[in-house]
């Protein structure tokens, strides 16, 4: 399996004109001691909620913009409601649904960095929800692009993803730099071109990009 940060097969390139990030893993961390509080509070045992959601076939229809963030919720409840009843299993998910996840403001000044360069693109596997999300937490103004599965109908790492994301930031893939903590995407993403970097720490990813976007001058003047 491929998760090197080197340029696919073909020998050295210019810097890259783009930077596409993935969100969940990279940009933006889930931990479990809010949604453990969640379950808690409904008298659910650790863990239950999360796997109940996730095993659901509407987690990867919605991923895929079949069905909206508010049906996934919706068949959650529906799913816990045989074991806490309807009302409470409403409510349980309605508490869940309020915790968006944390990002990571170390992420958020690289990514202020980096765009001071070239611009910055998230490529995500997510809900209809991610726009929100994002600007929810305050950074939807960093990103240049938001591609979106949802939106789309195409997740990573289907090859086709990542040519609507080139196509989106009107660049070539093998201009563009790919940054996603999932081996696969990674793989998929070098395969078409990009160069890519598999997402283990913030050190180590804000080396990949400035190294990736060194190119001696501003991606920005075209």
């Amino acid at each position: 399996m491929a998760t090197t940060d080197g340029p696919a097969p073909g020998g050295a390139r210019r810097g890259a004109r783009v930077v596409l990030l993935d969100v969940d893993g990279v940009l933006r961390h889930w931990h479990d001691a809010p949604v453990a509080a969640v379950e808690r509070r409904a008298g659910l045992a650790p863990g239950t909620l999360v796997a109940t959601a996730h095993a659901l076939p509407e987690y990867e229809l919605g991923v895929r913009g079949r069905v909206t963030f508010d049906d996934w919720c919706r068949a959650t409840a529906r799913a816990l409601a045989p074991r806490i009843g309807a009302d409470a299993a409403d409510a349980v998910v309605a508490d869940w649904r309020r915790y968006r996840g944390d990002v990571d403001g170390r992420m958020v000044d690289l990514v202020r960095e980096v765009a001071a360069r070239v611009p910055v693109a998230l490529l995500s596997n997510a809900h209809d929800c991610l726009r929100a999300d994002l600007a929810g937490h305050g950074v939807d103004h960093l990103f240049a692009h938001v591609v979106c599965s949802a939106e789309v109908g195409v997740a990573k790492p289907d090859p086709a993803i990542y040519a609507v994301a080139a196509e989106a930031v009107g660049e070539r893939p093998e201009d563009c730099a790919f940054v996603d903590d999932r081996p696969e995407n990674v793989d998929a993403a070098r395969a078409v071109g990009m160069r890519a970097h598999l997402f283990r720490d913030v050190g180590t990813c804000a080396a990949f990009l400035r190294a990736a976007v060194a190119s001696g001058g501003d991606a920005r003047g075209g």
